[in-house]
């Protein structure tokens, strides 16, 4: 149980006393009741005051859910804000702890999507050749995991960042397109870069799926 925490209701209304274990409660409750209700408030309207009071209980009671469940609590931790307790795991650990397995996925993805390259062509003089270019993702890492809102509502879950790294290939050069179009480009030309994604993630660390967004993180 934690300290009895007294608020009164607008002008005419009743004092209540309850326990709430998260500081947080102390921050909420003040801020709603500050102010002179009294010019659109009648004092003996019961009604009205009854509502009050059943607000701040539901209020109080919701702050004071115990354990580190509470999606208050859960928000605390993920944003540094007190001390977790012993095997807590947030949610953007489990985020983190899930990037790697995504994007080595995604990396699947991304190359099957460019297994064919392209066809380009290099000018030499009056002429010129054509050849096959191919962008080859080599690795992927997990490079970070936060919230997607810094606000008390996190219910829009995570977003999960991904780094790939990247090397260009070429193929043979030929006089046409048409036969450049059938080689492989297996040739690493040393040309190398790296790329960053972002993932989005459910409140419980779960990947919905969706390819990610390029960023310039």
């Amino acid at each position: 149980m934690g300290d009895a925490l007294q608020c009164t209701l607008p002008p005419g209304g009743a004092r209540v006393t309850a326990f709430a274990s998260a500081p947080v409660c102390r921050a909420i409750l003040p801020s709603m009741f500050i102010g002179d209700y009294a010019g659109f408030l009648e004092k003996d309207d019961r009604h009205v005051n009854k509502a009050y009071l059943l607000l701040a209980l539901f209020l109080l009671t919701g702050c004071s859910t115990g354990g580190h469940g509470s999606v208050m609590e859960k928000v605390k931790y993920d944003f540094g804000i007190g001390e977790a307790p012993e095997g807590y795991v947030s949610g953007t650990d489990q985020v983190y702890e899930r990037l790697k397995s995504v994007g080595e996925m995604e990396m699947k993805r991304m190359n099957a999507d460019t297994r064919l390259g392209e066809v380009k062509f290099r000018e030499d003089g009056l002429h010129g050749t054509y050849f096959k270019e191919v962008k080859k993702y080599e690795s992927a890492q997990a490079l970070d995991a936060q919230p997607m809102s810094r606000g008390v509502n996190t219910d829009r879950g995570y977003y999960g960042y991904v780094e790939y790294r990247y090397q260009i290939y070429q193929s043979e050069h030929r006089a046409t397109a048409a036969e450049a179009e059938s080689l492989t480009a297996s040739t690493p030309t040393g040309i190398e870069g790296r790329e960053t994604y972002r993932y989005r993630f459910a409140l419980g660390g779960v990947w919905d799926g969706q390819q990610g967004e390029k960023t310039n993180r």
